[in-house]
């Protein structure tokens, strides 16, 4: 079992917590604690996938980073995202009208709603569309296109087929974007590698530094990519209008972490990563 612990001694020890759910689905072992301080801990066959305590670190960059870059998107595309922390920070959008969220594991997506109350009021939303099969092999055949793509799901490299990045960035509307954690942490120099030249072979990218406590390595890399001429590593305030709302009063941010105002913060790449970026522009 995973044990952490932090300086305040609030530790993370699986076997030491109380079980709400379990369940073996086709494709799962679905496991739900609950820990004193960090809420629900949600495990699929053994392995830590989200302490909700800690969801906001993950959720918030991957869904408000990329839209920072869209004035007001209507429509967004979540692929996997079955503990729905993407779709929740999406509908604290005015402008979003539809989510479609395309995860395989039916039961995996009803025990989830029945657990977490932020999944089961996502999924009552309206706005909300939720189709059980496995979006990488529907990509081919959507004709919906989005304003924002998110990848909460597997590893991208892991996925079979062509470029898996410019197949995602297909289903685009104008000036949208596509946003996805790379799996490897920032210390993983060869993966590292890989995804930045798939992604500048076609695409205009935007790159952020996260934390991600629950995996190996706490330092991931997001990434934000599509043709839309305004992705820019250097923007310093954002182009979403509902994000400058939040900005010009500060009070009103429905985000724990997110703040609009320090979109420059966000967007700084200290000089690890910069090396490691001119080196995958050369080799």
């Amino acid at each position: 079992m995973v044990t952490l612990r932090d300086k305040g001694n609030v530790s993370l020890h699986l076997s030491s917590l109380r079980i709400l759910l379990k369940l073996r689905t086709s494709r799962h072992l679905v496991v739900v604690y609950r820990h004193p301080q960090l809420g629900r801990v949600l495990t699929l066959n053994d392995e830590i996938q989200h302490v909700e305590a800690w969801a906001p670190l993950y959720h918030e960059p991957l869904v408000h980073l990329p839209i920072a870059f869209v004035a007001a998107p209507r429509t967004a595309l979540v692929v996997g995202g079955g503990s729905f922390f993407a779709v929740h920070e999406l509908l604290k959008y005015r402008s979003i009208k539809r989510v479609l969220v395309m995860d395989y594991d039916q039961e995996l997506l009803d025990a989830i709603c029945a657990t977490y109350n932020h999944a089961a009021v996502a999924r009552r939303d309206q706005r909300v569309e939720v189709r059980a099969k496995n979006a990488f092999r529907a990509f081919t055949s959507l004709q919906e296109r989005f304003d924002v793509v998110i990848n909460d799901s597997v590893d991208l490299f892991r996925t079979q087929g062509p470029n898996i990045f410019a197949a995602m960035s297909r289903l685009l509307r104008r000036n949208g974007v596509c946003s996805d954690v790379v799996y490897r942490h920032v210390f993983d120099d060869r993966g590292l590698k890989r995804t930045i030249r798939l992604l500048r072979a076609n695409h205009n990218t935007v790159l952020s530094m996260i934390f991600a406590p629950e995996y190996p390595g706490i330092l991931h890399l997001l990434t934000i990519w599509s043709d839309n001429k305004l992705l820019n590593q250097k923007q310093e305030k954002t182009l979403n209008l509902e994000q400058r709302a939040w900005a010009n009063s500060p009070n009103r941010n429905p985000c724990q972490y997110f703040d609009a105002r320090f979109l420059k913060y966000y967007l700084h790449l200290p000089a690890y990563l910069r090396s490691q970026l001119t080196e995958a522009s050369v080799t």
